[in-house]
């Protein structure tokens, strides 16, 4: 089984949400998952435009759009991973699934996940569960919330051992349920 994890962080550098994509990545291939991974800052997308819906989209967008999609085809699990900027998640990833067609997440798993505050954590990943849903996923019924304390760029871990076993075991379920 396929697990796709996207980092909405604009950043190419060891963001903490980066760290924490890295650490989702870790715990899907431990689960048995064949995970990939896709870091937003590291493989932008073009702003997105209404033509990449067109029915001959599918030879003529750029190719980077080409290959998310791509890559979301062949995952049977998605998960998104974003920092929360002013209360919701940031427009990049926002941009990365306007880039994709209405049904790209149909028949998909679709984790949530953020690094940040956990007061208000929630409300950037209920905006981002809408958007998911829109596009067909069925949103896993636990968001994965690691405080931002909690997430060492030097070590590139994340050092709350509850948050990582919680991690882990989300996709160890995941792995057995498909």
């Amino acid at each position: 089984m396929k697990a796709l994890i996207v980092s909405g962080s604009p950043r190419t550098d060891e963001s903490l949400t980066n760290v924490l994509a890295n650490v989702i990545k870790d715990a899907s291939n431990k689960a048995g998952l064949e995970a990939e991974l896709w870091l937003i800052g590291e493989r932008p997308l073009p702003l997105f435009k209404p033509e990449f819906q067109a029915e001959s989209a599918a030879k003529t967008n750029p190719k980077s759009i080409l290959n998310l999609a791509s890559a979301v085809e062949r995952s049977d699990i998605i998960t998104l991973v974003t920092p929360v900027y002013h209360g919701s998640y940031t427009s990049h990833l926002k941009n990365a699934l306007d880039c994709l067609y209405s049904n790209s997440f149909s028949g998909k798993t679709i984790v949530l996940a953020t690094q940040g505050n956990p007061a208000t954590a929630g409300i950037a990943l209920s905006h981002l569960s809408d958007v998911a849903r829109t596009l067909q996923g069925a949103v896993y019924n636990s968001y994965i919330v690691v405080d931002r304390q909690a997430v060492d760029t030097k070590t590139k871990a994340i050092t709350n051992v509850q948050s990582t076993q919680r991690i882990l075991q989300i996709f160890e379920s995941l792995a057995i349920s498909k």
